[in-house]
């Protein structure tokens, strides 16, 4: 095995050297099916020290953006009598059979029902990371769905076991195994409720704490009679220059604090955006926190907090904020934006969200109670940002001829799942003039991309629709906000993602005196970039189907005037400002809610 992985990883550094070259691709498949071999050859006896001495070459492929290339013909005609294997065998399956597959096909594809799953206990880990890998590209229709179905099923199931079985060695550590490697961020893509999945999810976690010997409960006293102000923690990993920074700042900032003391725990201080805040607001206390969970943990619960806001995304992988935002570190604790769905967690009070976001009906999503402003639940201060664009491009330089319509999304890949690439597809055809600008491969989301495959399989769709693949133009990893600006100011149009809409990314647009064509459904995900269009009177654009998006984007490439009146109306939106820009306004309301949380606690303690 260790001459093979030397092979893997060799083969591996080619193909990052030259992504497009055919060679270290084929060899990339045939060092695969060479690992699969090994698998299906090996004992019974000796699987547990083979997958000692394997495992790193299986996580080498697991890990790398082979998985994202389409399998060849022949690979499909080799993994056949496998599956048919697998199929007739479970739930006692071969692990031979179970990690040759694992090396060709995410589990959704082919892993049955887990009930009654038979494994031996050195394998329970590493299957679970199979089970739990964090796809970031789908390429096939229907692909997003088959996911969410699989991972819902995975995590109702679990879920089930651990607490029906809580004594259990076995299904501790698996609860154990569960919180250190799931992340759920792809359910975001599917159009449904995800609260039941989320707060399965943190309950496990939160078993997993309790397990490793962390107290989540906390009883806070009445406050004292004495104590003038409400006391105010905002819990994040940092301020770097980065969406949720700029999601915070309006929160707290403008807070009077004549009423409010805010007292900020950050986890990392280098760099940061904190020493400018600092030199516009100085008397924040910012408090580093350092030292173990329990030693975090016990020095927020010091402050005696009131109120606690958890500023970084909790629904994803797990990490310190999220850890210590499982436990009871406030009287009233509150998420908000960072995580665009429900933390699901037991000591989460109260999600921060707007009203033009949410549903008459948005309470049946959350776990948490809903606060809402009376605008869009995101408000945007970058006055703190200082980034200059790098790019100086026109369209002649990216290849757009004059007189073209140019779209452009800046919708990270993650967003752009098949259905998407479809829509565009369609949109493209119906405009044989058009052209396509993509910026999906922000910094805030993931460093290494599947890039190429993504940009092939984009070409595909294009293809199959009849439509030039060159018309689409996809940028690399942009510098700064201000370069996306920059290669939004050379489009006509800006079209949103669905189910996962924009935020940041409408405010990009419409900053720049873009027209923007969105698409909502009814969770807040798929409807914060309607909500900020909304905000600026552009409601209109908002469509709820397909072919009323197609329809809006064809009404803005057909009419010039029309897309000139918008920007005209921007403009003047844009001077007053609207509230999704206005963070003084923004912390009004803020400020409103956060004292009827906390008279609410405080009703309920007198009861």
């Amino acid at each position: 095995m260790t001459a093979l992985l030397e092979a893997i990883e060799q083969a591996l550094d080619h193909w990052d050297r030259q992504p497009f070259a055919p060679e270290p691709l084929a060899q990339l498949r045939t060092l695969r099916r060479q690992l699969a071999e090994q698998w299906l050859a090996t004992p019974d006896a000796a699987m547990a020290t083979q997958w000692e001495t394997g495992r790193a070459a299986q996580a080498a492929l697991w890990d790398c953006n082979l998985r994202y290339e389409a399998l060849t013909p022949e690979e499909r005609q080799w993994l056949e009598p496998i599956e048919r294997e697998l199929a007739a065998t479970w739930p006692a399956p071969r692990l031979q059979a179970v990690w040759a597959i694992a090396l060709y096909q995410r589990a959704e594809t082919w892993l049955p029902d887990l009930h009654g799953l038979q494994l031996p206990p050195w394998a329970i880990e590493p299957f679970f990371d199979y089970c739990l890998a964090f796809p970031c590209f789908f390429r096939e229709l229907g692909e997003v769905d088959r996911y969410a179905n699989f991972t819902i099923a995975l995590v109702d199931y679990l879920h089930e076991q651990i607490f029906r079985y809580p004594q259990s060695a076995q299904w501790q550590k698996i609860a154990l195994t569960f919180s250190n490697l799931v992340n759920l961020v792809p359910l975001y893509f599917c159009d449904r409720n995800l609260r039941s999945t989320f707060a399965k999810r943190a309950a496990i976690l939160e078993f997993s704490l309790r397990l490793a010997g962390h107290q989540l409960e906390y009883d806070f006293v009445p406050r004292s009679p004495d104590r003038p102000k409400i006391r105010l923690g905002i819990l994040k990993t940092n301020y770097l220059s980065h969406p949720e920074t700029f999601t915070t700042f309006p929160v707290f900032e403008w807070l009077d604090r004549d009423r409010f003391e805010v007292i900020l725990y950050v986890i990392d201080r280098d760099p940061d955006l904190l020493n400018a805040y600092q030199q516009r607001r100085s008397g924040d206390a910012i408090v580093p926190l350092v030292g173990d969970l329990k030693q975090q943990v016990a020095r927020i619960r010091q402050d005696d907090l009131d109120l606690l806001l958890v500023a970084t995304i909790v629904t994803n992988s797990l990490h310190r904020v999220l850890m210590i935002g499982a436990h009871r570190l406030a009287r009233v604790q509150i998420h908000s934006v960072s995580s665009p769905v429900t933390s699901g967690m037991t000591h989460m009070d109260y999600y921060l969200s707007g009203q033009l976001t949410e549903t008459a009906t948005a309470a049946a999503h959350y776990q948490e109670k809903l606060l809402c402003v009376s605008g869009p639940a995101h408000c945007f201060d970058y006055s703190l940002e200082a980034a200059e664009p790098r790019l100086v491009i026109d369209r002649a330089s990216v290849g757009i001829p004059e007189g073209a319509i140019a779209f452009v999304s800046g919708a990270n890949l993650y967003k752009t799942i098949p259905e998407q690439r479809e829509t565009w597809a369609k949109l493209l055809a119906q405009f044989p003039d058009s052209y396509l600008l993509l910026c999906p491969f922000g910094a805030s989301w993931k460093r290494n991309y599947p890039k190429v495959q993504f940009w092939r399989r984009l070409r595909e769709t294009l293809a199959a629709h009849g439509v030039n693949p060159d018309r689409a133009i996809v940028f690399d990893q942009l510098p700064s906000r201000a370069d996306v600006k920059a290669v939004l100011q050379l489009a006509d149009i800006y079209l949103d993602s669905f189910p996962f809409g924009g935020a940041n990314s409408i405010v990009d647009a419409i900053e720049v005196g873009l027209p923007v064509v969105a698409r909502e459904s009814d969770w807040f995900r798929s409807r914060q970039g309607a909500a900020i269009l909304r905000d600026v009177d552009l409601g209109d654009w908002v469509a709820r189907s397909e072919a009323d998006y197609l329809a809006l984007a064809g009404r803005l490439a057909a009419d010039p005037t029309l897309r000139q009146s918008i920007r005209h109306h921007l403009t003047q939106a844009l001077a007053q400002p609207p509230r999704c820009l206005d963070s003084r306004a923004y912390a009004a309301e803020v400020s409103q809610q956060l004292m009827r949380a906390l008279e609410r606690w405080q009703g309920d303690r007198v009861e």
